[in-house]
Order: structure tokens, then sequence, then C-alpha cells
């Protein structure tokens, strides 16, 4: 008989796979006798291709376990071995079948490397507070006081050069007053006499109205 034992299950790229064999029960072992490890990949379930690796060593008349060569997977499944024993002269040969107990290895996949981005510390600009701006309030700005004075012009009566009378329509064409002056009689000077002519006429005129109604029946 013929018991196997193939190695632990591995992650892909981290390491091989291997089987181990150890066959029983001979009688008299004699020759040269091999044992051969099969191992067929993860789309051969049923082991009916052709092995993806063969690796065959010497087994020794003592007996004993023995291994095979070592093979690193190159994709991620399920990997089955068999191992078969040759035979000799007093002995027959042996193999063990697709999916024995602890024939199989299982090759994970790679380990997948997440890498975290470093955390961003956003800073708060500081706030800075403006203090409100009081505007002093100029005192009210008084305007000079500006003197003026007015000038009367001076008024320039046309000469004469001789005696004549102002009349009124209040009198008759027969009542004058007399006048007199010089032709350069200065401007103030007719008004004095303008304003006493004035205060006549009014005497006249008051006179002549009391007269008339005198006069009537």
């Amino acid at each position: 008989a013929i018991s196997t034992t193939a190695s632990p299950d591995v992650v892909l790229g981290s390491g091989s796979v291997s089987d181990t064999a150890t066959v029983t029960g001979r009688v008299g072992p004699s020759g040269s006798p091999t044992v051969t490890f099969q191992l067929y990949g993860p789309d051969d379930a049923t082991c009916a291709t052709t092995a993806i690796f063969t690796s065959t060593v010497a087994y020794p008349s003592s007996g004993g376990p023995v291994g095979s060569g070592a093979f690193t997977p190159t994709a991620p499944g399920t990997y089955r071995w068999i191992a078969s024993y040759s035979g000799d002269a007093n002995n027959n040969a042996v193999s063990g079948t697709c999916g024995d107990v602890q024939e199989s290895v299982v090759v994970g996949p790679p380990a997948t490397t997440t890498t975290t981005a470093p955390a961003t510390t956003t800073t708060a600009a500081p706030v800075t507070t403006v203090a409100p701006t009081t505007m002093a309030t100029p005192p009210p700005t008084t305007a000079p006081a500006v003197a003026t004075t007015v000038e009367e012009p001076e008024t320039t009566v046309p000469s004469t050069t001789s005696p004549g009378t102002i009349p009124h329509p209040n009198f008759d064409s027969t009542d004058t007053l007399p006048i007199t002056g010089s032709g350069d009689a200065s401007a103030s000077s007719w008004g004095l006499a303008l304003v006493s002519v004035g205060a006549a006429m009014l005497v006249l005129a008051s006179t002549r109205r009391a007269s008339r109604t005198h006069r009537r029946p």
C-alpha cells in the first residue's frame, strides 16, 4: 500500500508545494524501485489532463517516507497530487488516486495591500475682529458775518440857470411854485428843496379842497 501527505496550503507568491509518500507491506524488496509524484493544476479537478509537474525519486529497500521536489504555483486554486510506487521483483506496483485524502493543496490569492492616505488636517484661518471706527463730528461751521455797505449813488440834477415852476395835477395851470437854484447844486440840496416843495403842495391842495367845500350850497 502507499500513503501520501501533501504540504500545507499556501498563499500565491509566498512559497511552494510538495508531496510525501510511504510504501508499506513489501516483502523482500530488490532492485531499484521508485516513487513518482504527479501534480495537477486547479483547472483539472479529475486529473484527466497531463500533469503540470512530475517528480520521481528512488525508494529505499528499508522503506520509509520519501518526498517530492518542490513546485511553485503560478495561479490560485486547488492543486492535486497523485503518488505511485513502481514495484520490484517481489512486490507489485501501487498508486494513489485523484482526490485522495490529504493529497490536495489550496493556493490562496495574494494578499491585497491597502494603502491608506494620510489624514489631511485643515487648519482654520484665525478670525480677525475689527473694532468699529468712531467718526468725530466736526463742530458746526459759522460763516463769518460780512458787512455790507450800500452806497447810495449820487444823483445829479440837471442844472438850470433861471427860476422855474413845478406843475402839479391838483393845481390849475396858473398855480405854480417858485423854485430857484444854481446849476451846480448838489443832489442833497435838490432833495431838501423837493421835500419843501412837496409839503407846500400838500398845504395848497388842502386849502383848495376846503375852499371848494365851502362854496357848495
